[in-house]
């Protein structure tokens, strides 16, 4: 098992502060290893998963259907604006009732060709 340290200060004679390393306990090192059991796997199941889908969504890297990095700016001129996405579900009746309410009074309280 690896010995692991805690860190601590001691002011000397002269003013001055030493760092001075201790071995934590057996108890301290088992709660050490408990924690970073426990954050490797939250980072597996929450950390890594959720930055894939913000590296795709933030344009860090895409990939082609080849698995080949294409440049996000490409793929985002591909896709159809947020507007008409969220547009053709509405269409599709895709969004809960009070949603569609909503969305349909403001259609018809500004419609196509108002500006």
């Amino acid at each position: 098992m690896e010995i692991l340290y805690k860190t601590t200060s001691e002011k000397q004679e002269d003013g001055t502060w030493k760092e001075i390393r201790v071995p934590l306990s057996a108890e301290e090192q088992a709660l050490r290893e408990k924690e970073v059991a426990e954050y490797l796997e939250y980072e597996k199941n929450v950390v890594i998963p959720n930055q894939y889908k913000s590296d795709r969504v933030d344009g860090a890297f895409t990939l082609d259907a080849e698995g080949e990095v294409i440049d996000s700016d490409e793929k985002l001129v591909k896709y159809p604006s947020i507007g008409d996405q969220l547009d053709a579900l509405y269409h599709a009746g895709a969004f809960p009732e009070d949603m569609a309410t909503k969305i349909k009074a403001v259609k018809e309280k500004y419609p196509k060709g108002d500006n």
